[in-house]
This record gives structure tokens, sequence and C-alpha cells, in this order.
């Protein structure tokens, strides 16, 4: 499966409700992808997530995040 698939499996994911196995998809994209664009995806997806997300699974998409940005910071190097 390749990134742009697994941004999309975790859309599908966070639509049907499954946000722990969506944040897990999406990390997972977030560490393969080199693409600037996939990682502002992500970022976005990983912000809802964040907002649909219960007290205790917030932890999983700050890393989201965390990994996103760091793309996103690296390209602007």
């Amino acid at each position: 499966m390749d990134t742009a698939q697994m941004i999309e499996q975790g859309r599908t994911l966070i639509d049907q409700g499954d946000l722990k196995k969506a944040a897990t998809e999406l990390t997972d994209a977030a560490i393969r992808t080199r693409d600037v664009a996939e990682a502002r995806e992500i970022r976005q997806l990983a912000d809802r997530g964040l907002e649909l997300s219960g007290r205790f699974g917030k932890g999983r998409w700050k890393e989201v995040q965390r990994l996103a940005d760091l793309r996103l910071k690296h390209e602007h190097v």
C-alpha cells in the first residue's frame, strides 16, 4: 500500500469512527511520506482526529501531528 492509499484509509477510518486504527494508519503514512502535500493532508486529518478523540486518545493524534510537522519543517529548510 502506498502513502496516498494509507492516507485515504486513515480518512475512511476516521469517518467510520475507528480513531485508534486511523491514528495508527496515519502515523505510518507520516513516517513514510516524503511529499509536503501528503504531510499537510496528514496534519489536517490529525487535527480532525484530535478534535474527535476522547481524553485518552489525544496522545496518538499529537504524535501524528508531530511527525507531519517534522516533514513540513524539513521541507522548508
